[in-house]
């Protein structure tokens, strides 16, 4: 991913409106209907299409059922238009969803809980600099969970692997 290209996308997120997720008071408990409300391909069924989803929102609640009322913070890398960030925000109230995209510019919700960040992850030195300013600025140092949902090549897959396993707290998911 050129440098242009990059630019051009953040540009586009930081003009474009989302749909601001603090104030919006819904009442929903189970994390599939929060995929399915924010319109995560993760839900059982995808809103969008109203086809099947992925179905990942029974293992995420079987997991992340202990930590509902924990302070954690979420890596979530290929986060399109944040719909997942979303409903983690909403399901884990006390967490910070940390959202890495090659094209940000897809991305529809807004949340004092969600960092978004323009960045190839295959770009190495980017992601070191962008590590360390999350260090510095937010004081996290490790993630309580990191998700990968960004390419499904198997050498990012790896490569992602290899970087970011050093950033999983010790038992993290």
């Amino acid at each position: 991913m050129n440098f242009f290209s990059l630019f051009k996308r953040n540009l586009i997120y930081n003009f474009k409106k989302k749909i601001s997720i603090d104030n919006d008071n819904i009442n929903i408990d189970s994390l599939d209907d929060l995929f399915y409300h924010y319109g995560s391909d993760k839900a059982d069924v995808f809103k969008k299409t109203q086809n099947e989803g992925h179905g990942y929102s029974q293992f995420y609640e079987q997991e992340l059922e202990k930590l509902k009322n924990k302070k954690i913070n979420i890596l979530e890398i290929g986060s399109y238009a944040g719909a997942s960030a979303a409903a983690f925000v909403k399901y884990l109230p006390e967490s910070n969803v940390f959202c890495f995209d090659i094209n940000i510019s897809n991305f529809e919700f807004k949340s004092k809980k969600i960092h978004v960040f323009g960045l190839d992850v295959n770009n190495r030195k980017k992601t070191i600099k962008t590590m360390n300013m999350i260090v510095d600025k937010y004081q996290i140092k490790e993630f309580d969970i990191i998700i990968d949902d960004g390419s499904h090549n198997l050498s990012d897959i790896l490569i992602i692997l290899k970087f970011f396993f050093k950033y999983l707290k010790n038992k993290g998911l």
